[in-house]
């Protein structure tokens, strides 16, 4: 992920799934559901800041979290190749 550029953006959201699906785009994504109204977007900086804009504006709590990287985000993407030739190197066991 470090090998990535770095760049965009994570806010926490005080607003539910539902609420943020609509403000959602191609750059932007549901980075984690933290509770019932409680989520984090992440992804271009831009877009990002326009959701957070748009709650703010609504009374809800946002928090821009201080991040190197969108991370859970489509910005991630262009490491996905590479991570799973990483992964398909690995042998898994039962635990024991």
């Amino acid at each position: 992920m470090q090998a990535l550029p770095g760049g965009g953006a994570m806010v926490a959201v005080q607003a539910t799934e539902e609420e943020v699906l609509p403000y959602l785009t191609d750059g932007v994504g549901i980075a984690a559901v933290n509770g019932p109204h409680s989520v984090v977007v992440s992804g271009v900086e831009d877009s990002v800041a326009a959701i957070d804009e748009v709650f703010r504006e609504q009374g809800r709590k946002t928090s821009r979290l201080k991040v190197s990287h969108a991370f859970h985000s489509p910005l991630m993407d262009p490491m996905l190749e590479e991570f799973g030739e990483v992964v398909g190197g690995l042998v898994f066991n039962e635990a024991r």
